[in-house]
């Protein structure tokens, strides 16, 4: 099963890499001071639309505060979704993980249709009476500015 983590962007400032915006900032405090990261450079979904998605999903655990973080949001979605990997348990019995959206598990128009679907059920489940365009905006606001999606 492969985890999957928002797109962190960064940018260069003198012999700096210092966040592209607040909501790269916010993942980057994730990490513990002073200890060595590893970043791999890899083909990625396009990138307006996943870190969209991704800021959509930190906006909604901070005004819900039903998640701890944007990824474990991801991983309920999934689920409701019925984008699962079922696995045995020691004895045999299932277990069902969240399944993988990454680029080689599913094409990006698959990947759109379940952003719109994970959309549509976080304003009728979890943030009822907003509609998709007020929550991409809602996401779209915690980009950088002049940052388009």
């Amino acid at each position: 099963m492969v985890k999957e983590k928002p797109t962190l962007l960064v940018q260069r400032k003198g012999c700096y890499l210092v966040p592209h915006s607040g909501f790269d900032a916010a993942i980057i405090e994730g990490f513990r001071q002073g200890v060595p990261l590893k970043a791999d450079i890899k083909q990625q979904r396009e990138p307006e639309s996943n870190r969209l998605y991704w800021s959509v999903l930190s906006a909604v655990c901070a005004a819900t505060g039903k998640w701890h973080n944007a990824e474990a949001l991801h991983a309920s979605l999934k689920i409701a979704l019925d984008i699962v990997e079922i696995i045995p348990g020691i004895h045999g019995e299932p277990h069902i993980l969240p399944g993988s959206i990454s680029f080689r598990a599913m094409s990006e128009e698959k990947f759109l249709e379940f952003t719109r679907a994970a959309y549509d059920l976080i304003t009728t489940e979890l943030c009822p009476g907003m509609t998709v365009d007020e929550l991409l905006g809602v996401g779209k606001d915690q980009l950088a500015p002049g940052e388009t999606v």
